[in-house]
Order: C-alpha cells, then sequence, then structure tokens
C-alpha cells in the first residue's frame, strides 16, 4: 500500500511490473502510457476516471512511475490504480489517501512528539508526553528492571479532564 497526501501536487508512484501480454515474462521497457490509459477510482466513486494529467514514465526494468496532482488524491480513503496499455498486461496498485496533518505526522517531517513536550525522568525510565484538551491520547510508556530482566510496556491512555490538561 502506498500512502499519499491529500489534495497535494507531484506525488510519485510505481507503476508495474509492465510484461508482455503474449509471454507474461518479458518486461515492456518502451510503452507509451497516457495519462487516459491510467485509470483511478477513489472512495466512494461508481466509476474510475482518467488520471488528471501526465502519463508514466519508464525506470527501469518495466517499472514506470506516475506523478500524481492534487486532484487525483483529494479524496481521503482508498485509492486504486489501474493501467492496461496495449502489449503489457494490466497492472493494479492499491494506494490509500490520508489527510495532510495524519500524513504529516506519520511519513511527514513534523514530529509527533518534541523535545519542548516531553518530559523524561531517567532514573524511573518513564517518558511522559504533555497534551492538550485536543489531544485524543495520552501515551505513557515505562520500563522497569527487576533483577537482570528487563520488563517494557506501552499504552495508550484516554484524555482526561483533570488540570493536569492544559
Amino acid at each position: 500500500m502506498i500512502y499519499l497526501r491529500q489534495s497535494t501536487a507531484s506525488q510519485e508512484i510505481p507503476l508495474g511490473y509492465f510484461v508482455d501480454s503474449t509471454d507474461g515474462n518479458t518486461e515492456e521497457t518502451a510503452l507509451t502510457i497516457a495519462n487516459t490509459d491510467i485509470k483511478v477510482w477513489k472512495t466512494g466513486a461508481t466509476t474510475l476516471a482518467n488520471k488528471n494529467s501526465g502519463g508514466a514514465t519508464h525506470i527501469s526494468t518495466g517499472i514506470y512511475y506516475a506523478v500524481l496532482d492534487a486532484t487525483d488524491t483529494d479524496t481521503i480513503g482508498p485509492l486504486v490504480i489501474f493501467c492496461h496499455v496495449a502489449g503489457a498486461l494490466a497492472v493494479r496498485v492499491e494506494c490509500c489517501v490520508l489527510d495532510e496533518a495524519v500524513y504529516d505526522a506519520l511519513l511527514g517531517t513534523v514530529a509527533i512528539a518534541t523535545a519542548t513536550n516531553i518530559t523524561v525522568w531517567p532514573s524511573a525510565r518513564i517518558a511522559s508526553a504533555r497534551c492538550t484538551r485536543s489531544s485524543r491520547f495520552r501515551f505513557a510508556a515505562s520500563s522497569r528492571e527487576s533483577g537482570r530482566d528487563r520488563k517494557s510496556a506501552s499504552r495508550i491512555i484516554p484524555p482526561r479532564t483533570s488540570s493536569m490538561w492544559t
């Protein structure tokens, strides 16, 4: 599964292997793939749409890449890309379009927790994240040593409405 950022241009995705439709083995390295050869299914759609603009370019050994734009990725949820070009077997790629904030937190450059909102007590080996009222969960991780055995546990604690939540 390829994760994509919602309504964001210039997201490259691989397409392939494109192999010969006759023998099902020979790599197709000289296909002309137009945007109308690339069909996109978005969450909730009842039909396939042509990729908005631009086709696909060969990378190596039958693998091509296409660049999706903001129109192609404007709907959150599953997105499936189909491509069938004369002379090659059909290719299908499954993607998931994520909300911008979710994508940035999971895969982008935005860190979920930074040094300014984490308090660490090394002697107790406990890390606690300070959250806001808008936070859905508070993550707590702890570990302890018992003789030579070291055990660690992680848990998700639902938000509370106490004075510690700012």
